[in-house]
């Protein structure tokens, strides 16, 4: 395969608001889906005569995600103001973190394909959300609810070559983020939003090409589909001899494109300046300590638990720790019914089925984790078996009751006595004769018939480990 003549480079800024009760730096909730402009005040729409006031809930929440994100925090807390000129942006000038971003020459480690990665962090910084334009028939309106609400802006260098490579960054970075219970990363309602920075040199070329920045990407997706344009878009020109103009663009979904919005800002642009109404505060070595302490089992360190400690498998492990309610719902049946294979199984085959059937998810399960450890304890029992165990699993969804109130009320248990269930086998073997003779003869594949008779007349309580070993020992003296 010729090798292509350009290389993709790409960096990736990601901003995610923080699961705040209020705003950054007034006491407006910090809520998603209210009507427009309820949630707002003369602080965060910068008004004259008043002061912002830091919101501590988001400086701890940010902290907590630069220490796991293993970056180097800044000894001050101190902010800027980022000038521009926006509808959205009341102040004309956005509260961010231009000197001393909160932490840096961070990194993450991701599992790609069963092998760990390890992407840098160039900074983490804390800063405010603008307004939102909204199209209502045909015209704009601007909602300032979302005005003033914490971002945390997650920066990388140009480190990755692919579409698929970022996806696996972006997946890993929101897990993380939800599992420290900073954010929680809604791609669909705004909370994590990506913009990727895009340009192409010369294979084998240190150099850095021109650089395209793509905003209004909706989804991991959208991330993918925008690379893959903007590779053929930027590859077009460079081979027509054109260079490439160094531009914002925004990705329509619609189209599956980059539509350009306006050449690319440089720093000075924004003619940053130091915020004078938010004096700079140091951030106490003990306060980072006491942080790092509470910070819970991060995603790649649960998933190495599951596969050395609880015996998963690594694709098992990895399935269930990177969705954060499945892996609750693992950890609580877990406390109630020890093995872990077993429930891991159970989890996804049977009751990821009855939850993808009915469209819900591991949050919203109708069959509590305590529900589902005593199901697995009766089928361990030898009280049920497996084949009604799942057929329990069923009716406890639907229904809500539970599986032993299931088994009493439908006189479920399953029959381990040798003299009830030889009396069904030898039903089965007058009632197919000719079945037996065949048998005999050496087509010893229709043993499995047999047993579902077996089964089957017992509509499904026989013990089905009891019913071969009988089965066989009836077969053997028909044979005699």
């Amino acid at each position: 395969m010729m090798q292509k003549p350009w290389e993709t480079v790409i960096g990736l800024e990601v901003h995610v608001q923080l699961a705040t009760d209020t705003k950054a730096f007034c006491d407006c909730p910090a809520v998603f889906g209210a009507e427009p402009n309820v949630h707002s005040c003369p602080i965060c729409l910068g008004q004259a005569g008043t002061l912002p006031k830091l919101n501590q809930q988001a400086v701890e929440l940010a902290l907590r995600a630069a220490l796991a994100l293993n970056c180097q925090i800044a000894p001050t807390l101190a902010f800027d103001r980022k000038h521009y000129e926006a509808r959205d942006l009341p102040k004309g000038y956005q509260i961010t973190q231009w000197r001393y971003p909160l932490g840096k020459d961070g990194y993450i480690d991701i599992d790609v394909e069963g092998k760990i990665q390890r992407i840098p962090i160039r900074q983490v910084h804390l800063e405010e959300d603008a307004g939102r334009a909204v199209q209502v028939v045909d015209r704009e309106i601007i909602d300032f609810n979302r005005a003033g609400i914490p971002l945390l802006e997650v920066v990388t260098p140009p480190v990755f070559t692919t579409g698929a490579e970022a996806r696996a960054y972006l997946e890993a970075l929101q897990l993380l983020l939800r599992y420290l219970g900073v954010s929680d990363c809604r791609i669909e309602e705004g909370s994590m939003r990506c913009e990727a920075n895009i340009s192409l040199r010369p294979q084998g070329s240190d150099a850095m090409g021109e650089l395209c920045e793509i905003k209004n990407i909706g989804s991991f997706r959208g991330v993918v589909g925008a690379i893959a344009y903007e590779e053929r878009r930027q590859a077009s020109l460079l081979q027509a001899g054109q260079p490439v103009p160094r531009e914002t663009r925004r990705w329509d979904e619609a189209r599956q494109e980059t539509v350009p919005m306006r050449s690319k800002e440089q720093a000075a642009d924004y003619q940053y300046r130091p915020e004078p109404d938010l004096p700079a505060q140091p951030i106490a070595p003990e306060r980072l300590e006491k942080i790092k302490g509470n910070l819970p089992e991060l995603p790649l360190e649960r998933q190495a638990r599951y596969i050395s400690q609880l015996g998963l498998s690594p694709q098992a492990a990895k399935e269930i720790v990177s969705d954060l309610a499945l892996a609750a719902y693992f950890e609580e049946v877990l406390s109630h019914y020890r093995s872990a294979v077993e429930v891991a199984n159970w989890l996804l085959t049977d009751l990821r089925a009855l939850l993808n059937q009915a469209g819900r998810s591991y949050a919203d399960c109708p069959v509590s984790p305590v529900a589902l450890a005593e199901l697995l304890e009766l089928v361990q029992q030898g009280v049920i078996n497996q084949t009604m165990g799942k057929e329990l699993l069923g009716e406890s969804f639907a229904t809500g009751q539970s599986p032993a109130a299931l088994v009493k009320a439908r006189q479920l248990q399953q029959v381990n006595d040798p003299e009830k269930l030889k009396g069904w086998i030898d039903e089965v073997l007058r009632q197919h004769a000719a079945v037996v003779a065949e048998y005999q003869s050496g087509k010893t594949k229709v043993f499995g018939f047999l047993v579902g008779q077996v089964m089957r007349l017992s509509a499904g309580a026989a013990n089905p480990h009891l019913v071969n070993q009988l089965l066989r020992q009836a077969l053997a003296r028909h044979g005699s």
